[in-house]
């Protein structure tokens, strides 16, 4: 267990800039005195199944660690991938074990999520969350990058912290894959030949955004409406197609421009 001081209890999860993920939480948890005191003290047994009310009625979301736990509250309390209720389409890039995917596909009763994590760790657990949902979320254990290959996978236990190796840095990990790795450009060409249009494209491969950001096919930016990557930026990228918000926590917010 983490030790915290009694002030980083009495804070987390609710820093300063962001207080209404409290206000969210009593709102969103179907047991939120509970949900939060787990969250605050870091206690209690692990795998656990947290209950959220959604716009479809409240799921039932697996957390398999504390770190899980963090990523619900941040996507369900936080709002760190907010988006409207009618959102059709949605890729998710680095889905992890679904809860990313969980809220986007209980936004609406016919929304579609394109999953794409290559985790051996964390892929049986996207699947389990996602079948419920039947075709409406389609799941591939390839990684997106911005090539084609087979490269160095970081396959940590915990599975949110999983991404594709920097080249030098596989000696000092313990748990190295091979993962096979697909241009983003060609995996949205091939979902653009079923949808019409990309609401939504979410990144979060854990090192590789904005590689994976840059290398995106300038033909293909119109057919997206909106992007959230992890990825911190210096000045604005595709200023012509987007506005850009840099938020606090770490997530670049793309808007597609009315032309």
């Amino acid at each position: 267990m983490l030790s915290r001081t009694r002030s980083h209890v009495l804070l987390a999860p609710f820093r300063v800039h962001n207080y209404r993920t409290l206000r969210r939480s009593l709102r969103a948890y179907t047991n939120p005195i509970s949900t939060l005191y787990r969250y605050v003290s870091n206690r209690g047994d692990y795998p656990v199944e947290i209950g959220v009310r959604t716009p479809v009625g409240p799921v039932r979301v697996t957390a398999p660690t504390f770190h899980d736990l963090r990523t619900i509250n941040e996507v369900f309390c936080r709002g760190d991938y907010a988006v409207g209720p009618d959102v059709r389409v949605v890729v998710d890039v680095g889905a992890n074990i679904g809860i990313s995917a969980l809220f986007f596909l209980t936004r609406n009763e016919s929304s579609r999520v394109y999953c794409f994590e290559p985790s051996p760790i964390n892929a049986p657990r996207l699947r389990a969350a996602l079948a419920p949902f039947g075709d409406r979320a389609a799941i591939s254990e390839t990684a997106l990058s911005d090539r084609d290959g087979v490269f160095e996978f970081n396959a940590e236990p915990v599975g949110r912290y999983s991404g594709l190796v920097a080249p030098g840095y596989a000696r000092d990990l313990v748990n190295v894959v091979q993962v096979q790795t697909v241009n983003i450009s060609d995996a949205l060409d091939e979902i653009l030949q079923v949808e019409s249009f990309i609401d939504v494209l979410k990144i979060d491969t854990e090192g590789s955004e904005e590689a994976i950001l840059r290398s995106i096919r300038p033909d293909l930016l119109p057919k997206i409406g909106e992007m959230f990557v992890e990825v911190n930026l210096d000045e604005p990228l595709f200023p012509d197609h987007f506005t850009q918000v840099s938020r606090p926590d770490g997530i670049a917010h793309f808007r597609a421009r009315e032309h």
